[in-house]
Formats: structure tokens, C-alpha cells, sequence
């Protein structure tokens, strides 16, 4: 890691890139872990995708913890955020689509974390839907101002010369 990059973690917008990442990533673990327990849930269909909830689970945390290595892999703070973009409004778009159906809770969304806590369970709907809309409301939000400040510092290179 280079002294700019280095230095550019310490910025508002990476400091939340790396902390959602690391939650994904711990997310992505849970839901591979929860994948070799014997909750009942697992063998159940999705109803939104038509595979077990076990494929499910293993197909969504590779790809969390796939998508936290690209991200971290990506040079530059607004790729990164839209990376993060694309991977939460993914599961807000199914959860839009589980509400829609009015698909049964408690959601299984949280993988191996809904067997060791009841009130997990209860809400881990609730719990992954509020990450999931807090992650894409601030990477929208640091995106949209990390485009602007570019912009606006390429309008005064271009005034300057």
C-alpha cells in the first residue's frame, strides 16, 4: 500500500468502505458457516429464487466475500462505493421482492448468527434490511460527493491552464 492510499484511509468515505466490507465479509462468513447446520430453514425453497435456502446461503456468501476482495482489490474511493452500491441494493431488491410476496418470517438472512441469539431470529429481517439501507444510502451519498469533488477539481485544472 502506498503512502496515498494509506493516507486516504483515514477520509470519512473509506473509513465507511472498509467498515461495511468487513461487515460483509463477517456476513458472508455466517451465512458459509450456517450452511453445514441442520436448522430446518435450510432445506426449505426460497420462494424469490426457487433453490434451498442451503445453495442459497453458500451462493450469496461467496459472493459477499468475493465481492469484499474486488473491493478491496479496486483503486479509487468511487468505484469502491459504487461496488458497495451495486452489492446492497441486490438485497434490498430482495427484500423488496420478500415483501412484496409477503414471504413468512423470520428471514434467514443473517446465516448462522439467527441460531445463536432468539432475538436474532426474530429480527433478522429487520436487521439485514436496516444494514442493507444504511450501507446504500451512504455509499450513495459518498459517491454522489466524491463524483462532485472530481468534477469540480478537473473544472479548475481546466481554468487554471
Amino acid at each position: 500500500m502506498n503512502k496515498n492510499n494509506r493516507d486516504s484511509c483515514q477520509s470519512v468515505p473509506n473509513r465507511f468502505i472498509w467498515s461495511s466490507t468487513w461487515l460483509f465479509f463477517v456476513f458472508g462468513v455466517l451465512k458459509v458457516i450456517g450452511v453445514f447446520q441442520n436448522a430446518p430453514v435450510l432445506n426449505q425453497i426460497d420462494l424469490l429464487t426457487g433453490i434451498s435456502n442451503r445453495h442459497l446461503f453458500l451462493i450469496v456468501g461467496v459472493i459477499e466475500m468475493g465481492s469484499v476482495g474486488v473491493i478491496w482489490c479496486i483503486n479509487g474511493t468511487l468505484p469502491r462505493l459504487i461496488w458497495l452500491l451495486s452489492i446492497s441494493s441486490g438485497f434490498l431488491l430482495y427484500h423488496f421482492g420478500t415483501w412484496v410476496f409477503e414471504f413468512p418470517e423470520p428471514c434467514p438472512c443473517l446465516g448462522a448468527l439467527i441460531t445463536w441469539s432468539n432475538f436474532v431470529q426474530s429480527h433478522s429481517r429487520s436487521i439485514s434490511l436496516v444494514f442493507a439501507s444504511a450501507v446504500f444510502i451512504s455509499a450513495a451519498y459518498f459517491a454522489l460527493e466524491e463524483h462532485l469533488t472530481q468534477r469540480h477539481k478537473a473544472s479548475c485544472r481546466i481554468e487554471t491552464t
